[in-house]
């Protein structure tokens, strides 16, 4: 009777650990059919982690592994064997690395009836070893970004004397070793573990899969500071997020060592690996030698306060993305962290921007007159002004106040016209910004003529380069005014641009706002055309951040009209140039469902829906009678034009939108019971 094995895979970061265990994971049945068992018991996602724990110590162990002290695994392990009449016996974990009693685990394996017990472990050289095992811990919170004394104070790179612990226990001739490294041959994890359990023919199911993907910079950098407060136990939902990023985003590799400090690392390896290589591998080179970078390696980035407002806004986008398709509802228990989470982020990588910016400063004034007179001009006067518009609402003001105190770009004056309305409310809200550090400027209207005079009197009052309407009852995510500023910056041609926006559907009861649904709003705009917007506006204000200098060339916004103000000042704009867009849900437009028209909190384009009935007719009508009496076709042709193919648009329009909505479980049960099927 053939001697029943066993094999131990010491699972070493960055070897194919992961893609390895997901496939023994997922083909388990196929391996038993040749009495190859990979168990359950112990079993932490695709892998043995909680066995692995076992045998580990308090002082040394990996961090995400806990072992429940009252399962009897042992017990529990004996009778899957028994159950499964398993001939040979896999173990896989990363948790094997940091196996302190090697007897004990021999024992432990020998009572489940394997006599001979292998270990299998995949190698890399040190320096590519220590850096993927770095990046490991700094992503889960467990370390801050001080790579050099990580890397020097590794026991585990000495590998003669690591695999020596365990050949001193189960015998040098258990001990498979197999080496990662594409100058000497590139070895594939999985084919070449199959060959060693002697089931090669499983191999035939094997498709490479990329698991564990490196995270770029700014994913890791996030991913640490989400995890360090989070008990450092790491969401994988969130990971699969930060990998699908990582992997769009297709960034250039980052080094942890320049040149002379990596050759300095690896020099004290050198005897070291020389007997590892005679010993375990039987020829006198473990690895290939560095020959120095292929191309200048960039140092990898500390903390970076831009790119953290940009990946705070894609994970958003993401889960956003997963309730709108219908996905399970614990999304928006994840959504409600990490705004929470993002928030945090934010208002620490802004003050690390700050400090910076303030070292900057105090840098360039150290200079001569001409850097001085730059940084005064620059600094004297807010970049934007924000201008909310309210009357009578002051249930709105405090989310708008969130709004605001959200944004990781901060050089703004937010400017609060009080169109005619109880005054108290609209001073406390402001009186709350000046304490958190906003600078405001309160407006009291005598008399209210119309949202688009207070929208004048607002911006005239104030002074800025940048405008935005920031109505009462909508809201931003933290990036929107760093996002569309900095475009605006590196654009200088470009007259004003927006963002996606998303719809959020609440209901107002006993004034307590409550959220009832959020769907894409213009997720699918990809370019502002004039043809367009002559049929209907296609994007609210709060996601239009635009120039002063456009807003004085076009004459402001229109007085006379009581509704569809925002519309005609966005053609006017258009009329000047283009309207760029960026493609990242950065605006939210809320709308009341459950009102009556005419109520004080009701949106415009709802509560107000008669009036723009009329006015667009009225709209419409006025630019062609101008057009025809200066004999022109101008913009009054166009919106004639647009109203003719305006219900064609709209069959079209909601086509797209179908197409979008169709992804969403709860819209395709709607259709089911309208059909009843």
């Amino acid at each position: 009777m053939d001697t029943r094995k066993a094999f131990i895979h010491i699972g070493f970061p960055k070897t194919g650990t992961t893609t390895l265990q997901a496939f023994l994971h997922n083909h388990n049945e196929d391996l038993l059919r040749h009495g190859v068992l990979y168990p359950n018991t112990g079993k932490l996602w695709h892998a043995q982690h909680e066995l692995a724990g076992l045998f580990q110590n308090d002082e040394e162990r990996l961090y995400w592994v806990k072992t429940d002290p009252k399962k009897p695994y042992l017990e529990l392990l004996k009778e899957e064997v028994k159950i499964k009449n398993a001939t040979s016996l896999v173990l896989s974990s990363e948790a094997f690395t940091f196996t302190n009693n090697h007897l004990n685990l021999k024992e432990f394996i020998n009572e489940c009836g394997f006599e001979d017990v292998n270990i299998v472990c995949f190698l890399r050289r040190q320096d590519l070893w220590v850096e993927s095992a770095f990046t490991q811990l700094y992503k889960a919170g467990l370390l801050e970004f001080d790579f050099s004394s990580y890397a020097n104070n590794q026991k585990r790179l000495d590998y003669y004397t690591y695999l020596d612990e365990w050949a001193n226990v189960f015998g040098e001739d258990n001990i498979h070793i197999e080496i990662i490294d594409k100058e000497l041959g590139h070895v594939d994890v999985v084919p070449a573990m199959l060959k060693i359990l002697n089931v090669e023919d499983v191999a035939d199911k094997y498709l490479p899969e990329r698991y564990n993907a490196t995270l770029s910079p700014d994913a890791l950098h996030y991913s640490h500071l989400i995890h360090k407060e989070n008990n450092n136990q790491l969401l994988g939902w969130l990971i699969e997020i930060l990998e699908k990023y990582s992997v769009r985003l297709k960034a250039e590799k980052f080094i942890f060592q320049v040149e002379d400090e990596r050759i300095s690392f690896l020099q004290k390896y050198e005897l070291i690996n020389e007997k590892f290589a005679k010993k375990y591998l039987g020829r006198d080179i473990a690895f290939s030698e560095f020959k120095g970078f292929s191309k200048p390696g960039k140092l990898y980035p500390e903390l970076n306060c831009v790119d953290m407002n940009v990946i705070c806004q894609y994970v958003e986008n993401e889960i956003y993305e997963k309730i709108v398709s219908g996905q399970d509802k614990e999304w928006f228990a994840r959504k409600e962290f990490i705004q929470t989470e993002n928030i945090r982020i934010q208002n620490m990588t802004s003050k690390i921007k700050t400090n910076q910016e303030n070292t900057k400063i105090k840098r360039a004034l150290g200079g001569g007159d001409m850097e001085k007179e730059v940084l005064i001009k620059e600094d004297s006067f807010p970049k934007v002004a924000i201008i909310t518009r309210t009357k009578n609402r002051p249930i709105m003001l405090p989310r708008v106040l969130i709004s605001i105190s959200r944004q990781t770009f901060k050089n703004f004056i937010w400017v609060l016209v009080n169109d005619a309305g109880v005054k108290e409310p609209v001073d406390e809200i402001a009186s709350r910004a000046t304490e958190n550090g906003i600078d405001v400027l309160v407006i009291h209207r005598d008399q209210s003529i119309g949202m688009e005079a207070a929208s004048n009197e607002g911006v005239h009052r104030s002074d800025s380069e940048y405008i935005i309407i920031h109505d009462d009852d909508d809201t931003w995510e933290e990036a929107f005014l760093e996002k569309t500023v900095d475009y605006l910056d590196e654009n200088r041609h470009v007259p004003g641009v927006i963002t996606w926006t998303n719809r959020i559907d609440e209901t107002l009861d006993d004034d307590c706002i409550r959220f009832q649904g959020v769907s894409p709003y213009n997720h699918w705009l990809q370019n502002i055309y004039l043809s367009d917007m002559a049929m209907e506006n296609r994007f609210p204000p709060i996601s239009f951040l635009f120039r002063r200098s456009v807003y004085d060339k076009v004459g402001g916004f229109d007085e006379e009209l009581p509704v569809l103000g925002d519309w005609d000042f966005h053609l006017k704009v258009l009329m000047e140039g283009d309207i760029h867009v960026l493609p990242y849900v950065l605006a939210n437009y809320h709308f009341r469902i459950n009102l009556d028209k005419g109520n004080i909190y009701g949106n415009t384009v709802t509560s107000g829906v008669d009036k723009h009935i009329l006015y667009d007719a009225i709209y419409r009508n006025k630019k062609l009678r101008e057009d025809i009496k200066n004999g022109i076709s101008g913009i009054g042709t166009l919106l004639a034009l647009g109203q003719m193919f305006r219900k064609t648009n709209y069959m079209s329009d909601m086509v797209s939108r179908l197409g979008n909505a169709s992804k969403s479980s709860w819209f395709l049960s709607l259709i089911r019971k309208a059909l009843k099927v």
